[in-house]
Parts: C-alpha cells; sequence; structure tokens
C-alpha cells in the first residue's frame, strides 16, 4: 500500500513540475524531475525473490531466576562461571539433538 501511494505522489509531483515549463524553463524542470524518475523507475522495479532455504528450527531461552541481582553483587569471573555452569548443564542436551550451543 505504502509503495503505491509512494509511487502516486511522485507521479503527481513530476506532473506538476512538468506544467512549471513555461514558468521555470525546461532544463530547472528536467533537472527537477530526473531524482523523481529514478527514484520512480526504481519502485516499479519488481522486487527480487526471497532466496535461501527454510529450516525448522527450536530456540532455547533459559531465565536464571534473580540474575541480575545476583550479578550486582558478584564479581565478573564469579558471573561468568555461573553463566558458563549453566551452557555446561544445557549445551549438552542441545547438541544430543543436532543442535548448537553459543
Amino acid at each position: 500500500m505504502y509503495r503505491v501511494q509512494t509511487i502516486e505522489h511522485i507521479e503527481t509531483a513530476l506532473t506538476a513540475l512538468n506544467a512549471q515549463r513555461g514558468v521555470l524553463g525546461s532544463e530547472i524542470v528536467g533537472a527537477m524531475m530526473a531524482p523523481l524518475q529514478q527514484q520512480l523507475l526504481a519502485l516499479r522495479q519488481p522486487k527480487p525473490a526471497p532466496t535461501g532455504e527454510r529450516k525448522l528450527m527450536t530456540i532455547m531461552f533459559a531465565d536464571i531466576s534473580g540474575f541480575t541481582a545476583m550479578s550486582e553483587s558478584f564479581d565478573r569471573e564469579q558471573v561468568r562461571r555461573l553463566m558458563y555452569g549453566c551452557f555446561d548443564a544445557l549445551v549438552p542436551g542441545t547438541h544430543r539433538y543436532g543442535g548448537t550451543g553459543v
């Protein structure tokens, strides 16, 4: 819908500019119309079909209850060890079913 409205607005602007040739002169109107014509041409180009492949995916999210408050009282290394401990517990199950762990 937006694309159609934009095309219509550009066409209206081009018509209005063209009507001003007698007042502004062909050179000025032509210079003003050129970028609008390029934009119109780009909008009228068919959009390429998406490429790639479809895959069925399952994404697991884990929420550590009270993590924010807890991490504020820990130093960086303690937080890192806690997170790695969670990953160590969760990632093997993910791998067992052909998934990857980050």
